[in-house]
């Protein structure tokens, strides 16, 4: 499967770059590898992303990989 993005998703990506290289270059690597990964897998298995509800025939994936709390 083909995966698209949608504007706001691209924009999200390039920050998501940006910020992780404040953190060092390993932080970036490692979070470059994750979203790859889940992008990898979204083309393999396209039906195990969760449907967005308001948006027919689109699927999300967190990119964590585990939940957190914040308190």
């Amino acid at each position: 499967m083909k995966v698209e993005y949608t504007r706001q998703a691209l924009a999200d990506l390039r920050k998501i770059a940006a910020d992780s290289h404040a953190f060092g270059e390993r932080v970036a690597v490692a979070v470059e590898l994750r979203i790859r990964t889940v992008i990898a897998n979204i083309a393999q298995h396209p039906k195990a992303a969760e449907p967005v509800a308001e948006r027919p025939g689109m699927r999300v994936v967190p990119l964590i990989r585990y939940p957190y709390k914040i308190f």
